[in-house]
């Protein structure tokens, strides 16, 4: 699998947050099926503070420790405040290799971009922002996974 290479710019971003840690990884579909399966959801297409409808699971904090920050979310209009109740971060701009995936390989895709990233000689920056972009292909059940690259 070859991935597109792109250039992205960063990116403010309003949605939910969890904090993980560790192998929390797991808990992420959790946590979608719980936001989706709740008034947040919804509150979260309807924001009029967004720049578009593309959404985002994102990776926008790390630790020297492994916890994590990952957020559902959405950009941010330039100049517009997140409402209460929501969370704002950032997705750092850069260099991006990116791998479309189905929803339910959505883990097992991570490891190959990382896997494909290391043996292509590529370091993943610290700073570094993973995350997934869900855009009018998931009408087909295709998202696509992005990791930094330095």
């Amino acid at each position: 699998m070859e991935p597109r290479i792109v250039d992205f710019a960063p990116k403010a971003v309003v949605g939910y947050e969890i904090i993980g840690g560790g192998n929390d990884f797991d808990k992420i579909p959790g946590f979608w099926a719980q936001v989706m399966g709740d008034e947040r959801y919804p509150a979260l297409q309807n924001l009029d503070c967004c720049a578009d409808c593309t959404e985002y699971g994102a990776f926008v904090e790390y630790t020297d420790g492994g916890a994590f920050r990952y957020m559902i979310c959405r950009e941010l209009k330039a100049g517009a405040s997140a409402p209460d109740g929501f969370a704002t971060g950032q997705i750092n701009g850069g260099k991006y290799a990116g791998f479309e995936s189905s929803v339910e390989d959505c883990p097992k895709t991570f490891d190959i971009a990382y896997e494909w990233a290391d043996k292509n000689g590529h370091k993943i920056p610290a700073n570094g922002t993973s995350f997934e972009l869900y855009d009018d292909r998931m009408a087909n059940g295709i998202l696509e996974v992005f990791v930094p690259l330095a």
